[in-house]
């Protein structure tokens, strides 16, 4: 009797290739992981040294804990506190879900259709994608205690603002597309200063997700975004992937366009989901991709 096909291990043999990507990916989730701790830490207001000490639980811990949940530090004490901003990972959760739940079904797909190797190498590409966005989002905010929102800055201060018919269409789609919009053009100090005025449009809660100019290329999970003339093909491709229907805003051209309505626009969303899910299980699936 043969046993070799009831061993628990596959056969093939995983090359070094492999390996190298595995790493990397442990070591991000190691760190994701690590920062998650800080975090809860940080909410039972617990210090740095006590994180770093493993030791069994006394009921004088106990209660000594259940103290601080209750009543807090006393004003005045003097015991440092992890400094980690409570709301930083709850201002983006809704970030996160919409990226993991695009990148979730290609990677499943991935591992039934790739071998092994292709689908540590696509998992890492699509987190070290995440994070690289994040780092930016965090580097090169539009809004922040550092770059606050001055109405100086924006386009509300001129004499002729309420005959500026880019600038009201350009609200209207703001408002519409719950921040999420695209300006192009050639003119930097208007854009700039449009940029500015429509950021005052958004949440401020939302805010954090709005970029600077030329930071970053187009990403449908970012709300405000500048970019150039030439991404423009790759806004109408990717741009189905957004999760609500984006405002383009031509500045050179002063046309101000809008995606269809949400309700087509989720269509277009799934439509775009099942041919990206259809190419990672048939390679040679050569179809049109869908567009705005």
């Amino acid at each position: 009797m043969c046993w070799n096909r009831y061993r628990p291990y596959p056969a093939r043999e995983v090359s070094d290739h492999v390996y190298d990507e595995l790493k990397k990916i442990l070591i991000l989730a190691g760190a994701f992981f690590f920062i998650t701790i800080v975090c809860v830490m940080s909410k039972l207001q617990v210090r740095p040294a006590d994180i770093w000490h493993l030791r069994l639980v006394s009921p004088a811990d106990i209660q000594h804990l259940r103290a601080r949940l209750t009543c807090g530090y006393t004003a005045g004490s003097t015991d440092s506190v992890v400094a980690v901003p409570q709301e930083w990972y709850l201002d983006r959760q809704s970030f996160f879900e919409s990226a993991v739940l695009d990148a979730v079904p290609k990677i499943k797909a991935s591992m039934l259709a790739e071998d092994w190797d292709d689908v540590i190498v696509r998992a890492n590409a699509e987190l070290t994608r995440l994070i690289h966005l994040v780092t930016v989002l965090d580097r090169h905010p539009l809004v922040s205690d550092a770059r606050p929102l001055l109405v100086k800055n924006t386009l509300l201060t001129g004499k002729r603002c309420h005959r500026d018919k880019v600038l009201c269409k350009a609200i209207s789609g703001v408002l519409q597309s719950q921040g999420f919009c695209v300006i192009i053009g050639s003119d930097t100090l208007y854009v700039s200063r449009l940029l500015h005025t429509l950021a005052l449009f958004v949440p401020d809660e939302l805010r954090w997700c709005c970029l600077r100019m030329y930071r970053h290329k187009f990403s449908p999970y970012v709300r405000l975004q500048v970019v150039h003339r030439y991404e423009l093909p790759y806004v109408m491709q990717c741009g189905a992937l957004s999760s609500w229907p984006i405002c383009v805003v031509d500045v050179d051209r002063a046309t101000v366009c809008m995606s269809p309505p949400y309700s087509r626009h989720r269509v277009l969303k799934q439509r775009a989901d099942v041919q990206r899910i259809g190419i990672v299980l048939d390679s040679s699936e050569r179809c049109k991709p869908v567009t705005l």
